[in-house]
């Protein structure tokens, strides 16, 4: 796939029925968990995501240096790993992998009793693991939770490992609160109990128990076709193997949507997305703070359908495969949206549809991309680096061709 593409959906009608991959998230989390657990758990529907794929491969990698690209929670959950299991190795990364702050991370491990080098800017990758005398780990440990939830994910999966557990006091607001849910329920199904009472989570010493798990569809993945639905002059959608219950935050995607106008059915198949109506208000308000995934594909989404938006909990998107704040501002311009910050976490979206063909850049992030993607539904649209969307849903391209898109 070349350097930029074209997308259109001839009749604006959707009629598909596709199959999502496993979560990401999910995937993850349980590949750090099996190791932990001396390769117990045993993993169905493991996603195809690269970031998935490649974290893979650098837990079986014999070398002291692993790369791991554009991986965010690669480089955290594999800096808290190495660190317990006492291996030498450097991680590294991206470019911009390299600008992304892992200082709290870091500074919680190295309180702890683990030592770790900073080896070019501190508070940022690359680092050195270095094996150290294990005698004298602290069990108590403060850590800001109002960065990324991914630090707290990284230490809660290690706790089980510590001769006296751990408890993590989680320090400011918490951000992502629902991915730290996440990784303390698949603990838990995989024999990992803990007590999280106000901002303190405490898991003592325990074994990994020999599991069985089934990584659902992502519902991250799900929210840009909510969106094509959404825009579409009709549609419905098979989205198959999603479930009523689910761990995942984003499934709050389905409650979301009701207001653009988009039904969700729960079968036993998976879910039936379908467009009842358009948007039923002209204002909304959001907030991101526990599934800043979503904030992308509901302001382009807004955007396209002339709705204002207050919006709240954006803090994080500063912080991820890009400045998402700053992509947005420009790329929702060319579409004739404003996105005008008036607090620090404080955002308004004012929109004036329009689209003249402007190439739609991407900024190397997946999520830029999908989200961006839906308003082909309304007619032609050139998008950068279409490569990217392997990040997380390498088979997106492909399936909207199924649902009737023209990709040249």
């Amino acid at each position: 796939m070349g350097n930029s593409i074209r997308i259109n959906h001839p009749s604006k009608k959707i009629s598909a029925a596709i199959i999502i991959p496993g979560s990401k998230s999910e995937s993850n989390r349980l590949l750090i968990m099996n190791e932990l657990s001396g390769k117990k758990i045993r993993i169905e529907n493991l996603s195809s995501a690269d970031d998935t794929q490649e974290l893979k491969r650098l837990l079986a990698s014999p070398f002291k240096i692993l790369d791991v690209k554009n991986s965010g929670t690669s480089m955290r959950f594999l800096i808290a790993y190495y660190c317990v299991i006492n291996k030498n190795k450097v991680i590294t990364g991206s470019h911009r992998m390299q600008h992304r702050p892992i200082g709290k991370l870091v500074d919680a491990l190295r309180y702890i009793g683990f030592k770790i080098h900073y080896l070019q800017n501190e508070g940022f990758p690359p680092v050195e693991i270095i094996p150290a005398e294990r005698t004298h780990l602290k069990y108590t440990v403060d850590v800001g939770a109002d960065e990324s939830s991914q630090f707290i994910s990284a230490l809660l999966m290690i706790a089980p490992v510590f001769p006296d557990g751990l408890t993590i006091k989680l320090q400011n607001k918490i951000v992502s609160k629902s991915y730290i849910q996440m990784t303390l329920d698949l603990m838990k199904l995989c024999g990992i109990k803990n007590t999280w009472k106000k901002k303190e989570i405490r898991i003592d010493c325990q074994k990994y128990l020999p599991s069985v798990y089934h990584v659902g569809p992502d519902w991250s993945a799900a929210s840009y076709w909510y969106s094509i639905i959404a825009l579409s002059q009709e549609g419905q959608m098979v989205l198959k193997g999603f479930k009523e219950k689910s761990m995942q935050g984003d499934q709050i995607i389905t409650s979301w949507m009701k207001d653009f106008g988009v039904s969700t059915k729960y079968t036993e198949d998976g879910i039936i997305l379908k467009k009842e109506s358009e948007p039923l208000v002209n204002e909304m308000t959001f907030d991101f703070n526990d599934c800043p995934d979503l904030a992308q594909t509901i302001l382009v989404l807004a955007a396209a359908k002339n709705i204002n938006l207050k919006i709240k909990g954006l803090k994080t998107l500063r912080i991820k495969e890009t400045d998402r704040i700053a992509a947005l501002h420009k790329e929702l311009r060319k579409i004739g949206a404003q996105l005008i910050q008036h607090k620090t976490d404080f955002y308004e979206l004012k929109p004036n549809w329009s689209y003249n063909g402007e190439k739609i850049e991407t900024y190397d992030d997946h999520r830029m991309a999908m989200s961006f993607v839906p308003i082909a539904m309304t007619g032609n649209i050139e998008l950068s680096k279409p490569v990217v969307v392997s990040k997380s849903y390498p088979e997106f391209w492909e399936h909207l061709k199924n649902a009737g898109f023209e990709i040249k």
